[in-house]
């Protein structure tokens, strides 16, 4: 079962991560600022690649990234909708745009699936290594040490 959440995460990254990266070249122009929007899309398709590789191959702690990027990214997004961003010092301001878009929208449930899984992977990750840690514990009667026996 972690198996296909892995499988699901990485595929809801990569689907949010192609969709910024489709859009890009439409916010390239930002004068005055050291990046463009359509820069930050392509960062952000850039950590989505990695959030999603290291789900794939990492063992111990790869929901962590995942959740970082995906929650990040859609925190951004709901907040262009809904806030007008300032630039901030080299970063352009936030498009301000409704949710017509529909490249918005698929990058919003892409991105709203994404955390989900991930937060499901982060709860059963830590529920088998508890599980796991109670079954390699020797008993607490067996690792005592027996009393001298007496003659």
């Amino acid at each position: 079962m972690l198996l296909a959440l892995r499988i699901l995460a990485a595929a809801a990254l990569l689907v949010a991560g192609i969709l910024h990266l489709k859009v890009a070249s439409q916010y390239d122009y930002s004068p005055g600022t050291l990046l463009s929007i359509g820069d930050e899309f392509r960062l952000q398709f850039a950590a989505t690649v990695v959030a999603a590789l290291l789900l794939l191959v990492v063992r111990t702690w790869p929901w962590w990234p995942a959740l970082l990027v995906a929650g990040a990214t859609l925190v951004a997004v709901v907040a262009s909708v809904y806030v007008q961003v300032p630039a901030i010092g080299p970063l352009p301001a936030f498009p301000h745009e409704p949710w017509s878009a529909e490249a918005k929208v698929a990058s919003a449930v892409a991105e709203a699936v994404a955390v989900v899984l991930a937060i499901a992977g982060l709860l059963s990750a830590g529920s088998g290594r508890r599980r796991r840690g109670r079954q390699r514990r020797p008993d607490v009667e067996q690792s005592r040490p027996s009393p001298p026996r007496s003659a």
